[in-house]
């Protein structure tokens, strides 16, 4: 009997370190395929990854000391600029014959990337007016870089200033190291503001690592970018790559990119929540509403303006709501007289659809769309009386 029992423990125990080996060898695959799942996961920018240290120094050569990217002090010496730093004019090239009637600050919507100097809005613009429109928009910046460049451009003498919100840009103005916004595309840093007490608006000035440091930096960015939304283990649901590999991998689905992705909308709209954890929608309020004031004490006229991007326009199509209604909400609550591009695009557009004005949907206006932007910019300088 005692015999018995004893062997049928000791099986009961051969049969525990089997299934503890066992459990064992298949977590341990199971770790082994995460980790690969992972590295696959950083090549597609969906976990984070440390860029390369290379690029960093060509970086700070090139930065503006308050702006960040590019610098505007080199514009006008690279063929693509004028001596003011406005993108070329073609209609009046000559900004010392021909002064600005208009000037317009944004990013690459307002630039007109991916069309010539000639089919951009700001120069169809000129052509319709009779006089010339300053074309200071950079590629890559967020509304709080727009806000600051017009701040220090003093020779900007035009009587109408536009600032061109990108209903994208909303997330620009929570992010200061553009390679967590955009994996891959860069290493450049940018200021930004944030909300401080009374609702004040408070400027975070641009991030200064010398090189020898941005390892370090990209690293453990955390440690080093207190005001970035987007840090890694964040509320964005950005991950680092770290131990246990299935966790992070699980954690990655997270990825406010792979949740928008998922659902089929536009990776900005959870941006304009009021109760976003980022308080984006407040901020990017704020700098406008900066933006307003700034060119009032110039004694100019400003025209704060959102334009919409390719996804809004279709949701807009389909639901009959713009994506960024909550900054329009906001805006002319604080009595602000908003250009809101959209009405004017659906307007222009009429029964065709919004694909007419892009090449890729996802990507820039077309000459078409610049068209449309030019004209629906004309129609409110009219309506406004600023002809």
């Amino acid at each position: 009997m005692r015999r018995t029992r004893g062997l049928g423990q000791l099986g009961s125990r051969k049969t525990r370190l089997f299934a503890g080996i066992t459990l064992v060898v298949v977590l341990g695959l199971l770790e082994v395929v995460s980790y690969l799942g992972c590295l696959y996961l950083q090549q597609k920018g969906v976990i984070y990854r440390p860029r390369r240290y290379e690029a960093y120094a060509s970086y700070l050569a090139s930065r503006d000391a308050t702006l960040g990217w590019p610098a505007p002090g080199k514009f006008g010496h690279d063929g693509v600029h004028d001596a003011t730093g406005s993108r070329l004019v073609p209609a009046f090239p000559d900004p010392t014959l021909h002064p600005s009637a208009v000037s317009l600050y944004g990013d690459s919507f307002t630039f007109g990337s991916e069309v010539d100097p000639e089919h951009s809005w700001a120069n169809v613009l000129s052509t319709k007016i009779d006089a010339r429109v300053a074309n200071y928009g950079v590629p890559g910046y967020g509304s709080d870089q727009a806000l600051l460049r017009f701040l220090g451009n003093r020779s900007d003498a035009a009587p109408v200033v536009f600032l061109n919100h990108l209903s994208e840009n909303i997330m620009r103005n929570v992010n200061q190291y553009r390679h967590l916004l955009y994996p891959g595309e860069g290493v450049e840093f940018k200021p930004r503001f944030i909300i401080g007490e009374g609702g004040s608006l408070l400027t975070i000035p641009l991030p200064d690592f010398p090189q020898a440091q941005y390892p370090e930096v990209v690293r453990d960015p955390g440690r080093y970018l207190a005001h970035e939304y987007f840090l890694p283990g964040g509320s964005s649901g950005i991950q680092a790559l770290r131990f246990p590999y299935t966790w992070t991998a699980l954690r990655a689905f997270g990825n406010f990119h792979v949740v928008a992705e998922l659902r089929g909308l536009p990776w900005w709209l959870e941006f304009y929540e009021r109760d976003h954890p980022s308080d984006a929608l407040s901020v990017t309020a704020a700098v406008l509403a900066r933006f307003h004031e700034a060119v009032l004490q110039r004694g100019r006229t400003p025209i704060v303006a959102v334009i919409p991007a390719g996804p809004d326009l279709l949701i807009f199509r389909e639901h009959g709501s713009w994506t960024y209604q909550p900054l329009l909400d906001a805006l002319t609550s604080r009595g602000i007289d908003v250009l809101n591009f959209g009405d004017g695009l659906v307007q222009w557009l009429g029964s065709r659809e919004p694909d007419v004005l892009f090449d890729d949907i996802s990507r820039h206006f077309n000459e078409v769309g610049n068209r449309a932007l030019a004209d629906v910019a004309f129609a409110a300088l009219a309506e406004r009386q600023l002809l």
